[in-house]
């Protein structure tokens, strides 16, 4: 990785073109996949011919021999293999429909360092991934601002993946890589979570029969108790592709309005931010263009998710709701009570039990342990599924032959501390003698012995360790109302403008880490 000194401490600016080649700060992929050179992951074998056919907007590259060598069959007798001219298809097709929406084209790389592929078109590499994965974006130039240019590798043959078809496969990877591309055009620095969200929407968008949203979706419905912004650590984990089911939830609320604003929004020195961060953004953004608050859409969005992978789903929800997995709860049995949740930023936990007539409690123990956090309730009845956001934190239902109960505590917090309350779900008695234990287990914890002669200090109590939620450094934590005022401050603290030059360094550090998204192999 080559690494050329970034711009000065100019304050950022929108590109003035659009679309045009980036002027170069950092170099992340030395060598194209046909270069003989290249010792690089995505590379074609060396010692077979490679050739390249052109549609309107790419320029697909390919060989007939070797392990990379792509479906030779040839129907039409144009001597050009179908499996080329199927992705050269699905890929102008998708291109041209993401322009149709008002999205940005992909920037140019003509006249790139390690060569353009032959001209300016969008250059689609088809070599074996062997399994590993089906295909990936590689962003090969950027400019100080994280506008970057690159290629997209695809899988050649799909040779047991599993897709139904070349065809569907070729879609998919068509639409989802190529969201990258168009990411890239505004901000390719959005991390992991964002960036594989909104493209496995993108695909949802393009051709809603491909179904991958579909089946990412239990990336997030299986760990709804994590922040959506929590980061991977590692490499991309399916809990990134599966926020694409709130991708999905945005764009039937706002249609293409929200993900076309967010995206402008996100870029360097948008709204007189240096690095706006999506979320904050999009707090932002509801406000100002949609008259609605993110802490509101978010708690929607819970209950949605509570009836996804019910037939009947008993209120509005996604309108692929039925074939969605249903939402991780936990299952317990009555009275039931926890002294201590642990609940993060922008987070869902949920618990299913059963009982005629059930009681639930979040008690506060502590000092701020329930601010930003909404209690919902559900009842379940064969596939129907009813909810309830509640207007405080405790609640009594009749359940009237129910087949489940759920509770759901919704954690509209942006940052700061995880919330530590307690929970109780039973009976009324069970839940008032609950409250009572919890209240005085709490006054004994904090309550100077004999023996104290000193009180704890606010920093000795912070969280820490490889689970401390994101922000927790923090002293305070914010309410999501809090957030909303903040005109978009990011909460990744990346607004720090001219800072040390340290800044930029490592900007381009994590820049380059994750300058190619794989993802993860379907089983269908």
């Amino acid at each position: 990785m080559a690494l050329v000194p970034l711009a000065g401490c100019d304050a950022p600016e929108a590109p003035a073109t659009p679309g045009a080649p980036p002027e170069v700060a950092l170099l992340l992929a030395p060598y194209r996949p046909d270069d003989s050179d290249s010792d690089e992951l995505f590379r074609f074998e060396p010692g077979h011919d490679v050739e390249a056919f052109d549609g309107e907007l790419v320029r697909v590259h390919f060989t007939r021999t070797g392990p990379d060598a792509v479906r030779l069959a040839d129907a039409d007798g144009d001597t050009v293999p179908d499996a080329v001219a199927q992705v050269t298809v699905a890929y102008d097709e998708v291109l041209t429909f993401f322009a149709g929406l008002g999205f940005r084209a992909p920037i140019t790389d003509l006249g790139g360092p390690q060569g353009d592929g032959g001209d300016g078109r969008l250059d689609v590499y088809l070599i074996d991934f062997g399994g590993a994965s089906d295909g990936a974006w590689v962003r090969e130039r950027c400019d100080a601002h994280a506008r970057c240019s690159g290629y997209v590798v695809q899988e050649n043959d799909f040779a047991g993946y599993g897709y139904p078809s070349y065809r569907v496969a070729t879609r998919i990877l068509a639409s989802h890589e190529l969201f990258h591309a168009v990411q890239a055009a505004y901000d390719a620095n959005q991390g992991a979570n964002w960036s594989e969200a909104t493209a496995v929407w993108a695909s949802e968008r393009f051709d809603p029969s491909l179904s991958d949203l579909e089946n990412f979706a239990d990336g997030w419905l299986e760990e709804p108790d994590r922040s959506i912004d929590q980061e991977p650590t590692g490499p991309v984990a399916s809990y990134s592709y599966g926020l694409g089911l709130f991708a999905q939830f945005l764009f039937e609320r706002f249609g293409d309005a929200v993900h076309l604003g967010l995206w402008e929004a996100v870029e360097d020195g948008a709204g007189g931010v240096a690095d706006p961060h999506w979320l904050n953004a999009l707090v932002t953004l509801l406000a100002s263009d949609f008259e609605t608050t993110f802490n509101a859409e978010w708690v929607t969005f819970a209950t949605w998710a509570l009836r996804a992978g019910h037939g009947d789903a008993g209120g509005e929800t996604f309108g692929s709701a039925e074939v969605l997995p249903r939402m991780a709860r936990d299952v317990v049995t009555l009275p039931f009570s926890d002294d201590q949740l642990r609940v993060y930023a922008t987070s869902v936990q949920a618990w299913s039990t059963r009982g005629d007539a059930v009681a639930v409690a979040i008690v506060s123990t502590g000092a701020g342990d329930t601010d930003g956090l909404v209690l919902v309730t559900g009842l379940r009845k064969g596939d129907q599924v009813k909810t309830t956001v509640q207007p405080g934190f405790e609640a009594t239902l009749d359940s009237g032959g129910s087949d489940e109960v759920i509770v759901a505590v919704v954690s509209t917090n942006l940052q700061g501390n995880s919330k530590r309350p307690g929970l109780c779900i039973g009976s009324l008695e069970a839940v008032a003698a609950c409250k009572a234990e919890l209240v005085r287990v709490d006054l004994e914890a904090v309550e100077p012995g004999p023996e104290s002669v000193a009180e704890e200090s606010p920093e000795a109590r912070l969280e820490s360790g490889p689970e401390s939620d994101r922000g927790e450094a923090a002293a305070e934590s914010a309410s999501g109302e809090d957030i909303a005022e903040a005109e978009g401050e990011p909460a990744s603290g990346n607004d720090e403008g001219c800072g040390a030059a340290a800044l930029h360094s490592g900007w381009a550090l994590a820049l380059g880490m994750v300058c190619v998204r794989r993802r993860r192999t379907h089983a269908r």
